[in-house]
């Protein structure tokens, strides 16, 4: 599709109800600041990490589309100019990314534990290289820490464009809960500039892979309420 309206075209069959079209990762970040993990800050950042990155900003209870309605693009952000070929943050940080890392290793280290891991189950997930690096893997540990090191790089830039009080993680990989945060939350600290550190919060998103479907639901509520504050500004 290019330059479809896709809203007005599904009011046309549906004249009696609205109809509202926003980014998947604009309704997580909805849902994660209405309700969620981030419900207790103004300012925030929800990133999913799964096929691809997807990440919505909300500043002040608002979300951010900036000028051209298309930001942020965080998957596109250039964190390595001499590694993968796009050079962009999606191909390291996001499953697909660490699965084609861990696959990499794989190759790479046949008698490793990651490598048995892989053979036993019947394919290479996300959860491959974790499992491996709780048996204390060395591959497994190395593939875990360089991913965790471009995470990192991509949410220091985040907290340096934004400054968000709180950056709330989703997404499949997400589901490795504490063995991603914490670890996470200390290469953060390593990586940002010393006045910058601890000034923002790490957390993993409440709705999990539901965030998504739950901030859509929200955007009828959020946009009566944005209707309700205009009539109450026009009888004042």
């Amino acid at each position: 599709f290019h330059d479809v309206r896709i809203g007005e075209e599904l009011s046309a069959f549906f004249p009696q109800i609205p109809v509202y079209v926003e980014n998947d990762a604009n309704c997580a970040a909805i849902a994660e600041s209405e309700s969620g993990a981030a419900r207790a800050y103004a300012s925030s950042v929800t990133i999913t990490l799964g096929t691809g990155v997807g990440a919505g900003v909300i500043i002040e209870k608002k979300v951010f589309v900036g000028y051209s309605n298309l930001a942020p693009e965080i998957g596109h952000l250039v964190i390595e100019t001499d590694g993968e070929p796009a050079h962009a943050a999606a191909a390291y940080i996001s499953a697909t990314g660490l699965i084609e890392q861990t696959a990499r290793a794989v190759c790479s280290h046949p008698d490793s534990r990651l490598a048995l891991l892989a053979h036993e189950d019947g394919a290479i997930t996300a959860k491959t290289a974790f499992a491996a690096a709780r048996q204390s893997d060395a591959a497994a540990q190395e593939v875990i820490q360089r991913y965790l090191h471009y995470l990192a790089i991509s949410l220091s830039n985040i907290v340096y464009c934004y400054g968000p009080q709180i950056i709330v993680l989703g997404g499949g990989v997400c589901n490795e809960g504490s063995a991603l945060l914490e670890p996470l939350s200390r290469e953060l600290d390593r990586v940002l500039m010393p006045d910058s550190r601890g000034k923002v919060a790490l957390a993993l998103a409440h709705y999990k892979n539901d965030a998504g479907i739950i901030g859509s639901a929200m955007l009828y509520d959020s946009d009566e309420r944005r209707r309700g504050q205009i009539i109450s500004e026009q009888k004042t």
